[in-house]
């Protein structure tokens, strides 16, 4: 089971060593999802036609003055929006974002098969497969 791979260090110890092994950076270069990108996420999401059983998002999500979002709303913007902007921003890109898109499709992959409304066992084993030590 995928799942239970997983495993949490709570440590406070391990955590506090860790942390402190983070070079310090200004907050600009630690932004994945900076300036640039959200304008390019927007961008695409102008021209996107979802069909009318998708949720719209708004706009102007990860700004502060939007607000919350609600989970439906991540979801929309995970498995739609960031994944078509990504896809063409990072793809191609050095070794670091491209690291980074697999992870991302991955965390996407994660999302679809956990709001699947029936779940087979032989699907299930096969999309995890490659995630199977």
């Amino acid at each position: 089971m995928m799942w239970a791979m997983l495993k949490v260090d709570r440590d406070p110890n391990n955590i506090t060593n860790l942390q402190s092994s983070i070079p310090e950076k200004s907050s600009a270069d630690r932004a994945l999802l900076g300036k640039g990108v959200m304008e390019a996420i927007w961008e695409d999401m102008s021209f996107t036609q979802l069909p009318s059983w998708v949720g719209s998002v708004p706009c102007n999500w990860g700004m502060t003055k939007r607000g919350k979002l609600s989970a439906d709303n991540w979801r929309v913007i995970i498995t739609i929006h960031l994944t078509i902007t990504l896809i063409w921003l990072w793809g191609r890109d050095n070794r670091h974002k491209k690291e980074l898109l697999d992870n991302f499709m991955d965390l996407v992959c994660a999302v679809c098969i956990a709001n699947m409304r029936v779940s087979e066992s032989d699907f299930f084993k096969k999309s995890t497969r490659g995630h199977q030590d």
